[in-house]
């Protein structure tokens, strides 16, 4: 999966995690994962892509 692809994906996947957890902790275990994971990892595909694009990699690919 492309990295900006993974990066909403990743979010989204938080997101939607947070909002259909049960009240308790079960919303406490989704927020720290979301957190903890899934929003970093977002992140860390999200700046790796805007590299890639400034550095133009993939650009001659058939």
């Amino acid at each position: 999966m492309p990295r900006p692809t993974l990066s909403t994906a990743l979010v989204v996947a938080g997101e939607f995690d947070t909002m259909t957890a049960a009240p308790g902790t079960e919303t406490v275990t989704a927020l720290a994962l979301a957190l903890c994971a899934e929003v970093p990892l977002a992140l860390v595909c999200a700046r790796l892509a805007v590299q890639l694009a400034v550095q133009g990699v993939g650009r001659g690919r058939p």
